[in-house]
C-alpha cells in the first residue's frame, strides 16, 4: 500500500541510518523531500555508497559515537550546520 507523505523544507536528522531499518529511513525522508542527515558508528563505507546514491545536496552522513550527550550536540550541531535547521529527530541508534 502507498503511503502519502510530503516532508518539502523539513530537515531530519537520523540516528544510526548507515543500515537497515535506519537506512530505510534515511531513503523514505530523502523520496518524501527532506533533507537528512545521519549518523553512523562504524559503517562508513555503506554510509557514503547512500549519501552517494541520494545525492549530497540531499544526505549527509556523520561519524558519531552517541554514547554521551556531548557527541549528540556536535550531531545536532552539524546538522544546523549544514542544513540550517532542524525540525525532525529519529533516534534508531543502539548503545
Amino acid at each position: 500500500m502507498p503511503v502519502s507523505l510530503s516532508l518539502d523544507n523539513k530537515v531530519a536528522l537520523i540516528t544510526g541510518g548507515s543500515r537497515g531499518i535506519g537506512a530505510a529511513c534515511v531513503r523514505m525522508f530523502v523520496a518524501a523531500g527532506a533533507r537528512v542527515m545521519f549518523s553512523y558508528e562504524k559503517a562508513r563505507e555503506p554510509s557514503l555508497r547512500l549519501v552517494e546514491q541520494l545525492g549530497p545536496d540531499r544526505c549527509a552522513a556523520v561519524a558519531c559515537n552517541l554514547s554521551g550527550t556531548e557527541t549528540a550536540e556536535q550531531l545536532v550541531a552539524a546538522t544546523v550546520q549544514k542544513f540550517g535547521r532542524l525540525d525532525i529527530l529519529i533516534a534508531n541508534h543502539g548503545v
